[in-house]
């Protein structure tokens, strides 16, 4: 599952399985970082294709988890294999860009890093609780901030609907409601 891409980007896996297990779809999958070998390895096998990749996606969940230096060795190694990347983009939720400082995130973006994908999902607090996305509307904007004033452009991903997985327990049941009246 990747933000961007076409045929013409490179999706580089920086880890083995997802981060966040409170999603379904990985709840079976244990999160490993991979080695910096493996990482230079493909990037290696990546560069005799030649320069067809502008872009490269850190796939594999939310790469911000991972520490800044780590981080910064990724983005470093692939500037040095694949120098016609022009941008680097990731996965990137409220608790992980929160962890970062401003600083941090300047690092990041001088290293290469030029975009991340949100999943902010919705605006209603309720509802982000419900699904667990880690933060208030309140702190997805505040994230929003602290990437642009990084330099790094944020994209925002909204599921349109997700507040029917919260205002009824089937989706076939419309007529009961957890959403407060007021909502």
């Amino acid at each position: 599952y990747q933000a961007e891409g076409g045929i013409r980007d490179l999706v580089l896996s920086r880890g083995l399985g997802e981060v966040y297990k409170r999603q379904d779809r990985y709840r079976d999958k244990a999160f490993r970082a991979k080695p910096r070998e493996q990482i230079d390895h493909d990037l290696v096998e990546a560069s005799g294709l030649g320069p067809g990749a502008s872009r490269v996606f850190l796939c594999d969940g939310d790469a911000l988890i991972l520490s800044t230096a780590r981080l910064i060795e990724i983005l470093s190694s692939i500037r040095k294999h694949l120098p016609w990347v022009q941008r680097v983009g990731t996965y990137g939720d409220t608790r992980s860009v929160g962890k970062k400082s401003p600083a941090e995130l300047r690092e990041l973006a001088d290293a290469g890093l030029g975009i991340v994908y949100h999943g902010v999902e919705s605006g209603n607090d309720e509802v982000l609780a419900f699904i667990d996305k880690g933060g208030t509307r309140e702190q997805c904007i505040a994230t929003a901030g602290k990437l642009r004033d990084a330099g790094i452009v944020h994209s925002v991903i909204v599921l349109l609907g997700i507040c029917l997985l919260y205002t009824s327990p089937s989706p076939r049941d419309r007529t009961r409601s957890r959403m407060p009246s007021s909502a």
